[in-house]
């Protein structure tokens, strides 16, 4: 399970109920996670925000995480 958080990782990946947490990415994704949404296939949309010098205040990665997404079973 991914897990947001405004700690200093901002995405954790439990593995089961006795498994520490661990950080998705440290170091690459950080702590400015806005909001973030898997798609249909393989990718990871995160939403962070940038720099604060930055002229753009957000910032979208496109994660490729290697593994499928949940199914979806709701309406098409």
């Amino acid at each position: 399970m991914y897990v947001g958080t405004n700690g200093t990782a901002g995405i954790l990946v439990v593995t089961g109920q006795n498994a520490a947490p661990t950080p998705l990415y440290f170091g690459l994704i950080g702590s400015s996670v806005l909001t973030f949404q898997w798609g249909t296939g393989t990718v990871l949309y995160v939403v962070k925000l940038n720099d604060v010098s930055s002229k753009t205040p957000q910032v979208l990665l496109k994660v490729d995480m290697q593994k499928q997404s949940a199914p979806y079973y709701g309406r098409e």
